[in-house]
């Protein structure tokens, strides 16, 4: 093997190694920086989705001066059962 592969496979396994830094990183900070869910509940008629916020933090006023916030999106389809009852199933 000559020199410059061996070089050249280092910068690539370099490069990998970063961008899969980035990559770990970017999803901690995300979950932690999440202050709760907006569910969007979607009925199987013709009625338009309802949506919900859910907020996680307790100190949820320290973000009013935020101008952006991260919220996790959940979607929801409620599905009538064979009693008549209405149970939420998460849709995947």
């Amino acid at each position: 093997m000559s020199i410059h592969f061996v070089i050249l496979l280092v910068c690539i396994a370099i490069v990998i190694g970063f961008g899969f830094g980035i990559f770990i990183v970017s999803i901690l900070r995300n979950k932690k920086e999440s202050v709760g869910k907006l569910q969007i509940i979607k009925d199987d008629g013709e009625d338009k989705p309802y949506i919900f916020l859910e907020v996680s933090k307790p100190d949820i006023l320290l973000y009013k001066s935020r101008k952006y916030v991260l919220l996790k999106v959940e979607r929801l389809r409620y599905r009538e059962s064979k009693n008549g009852s209405k149970n939420s199933t998460s849709q995947k």
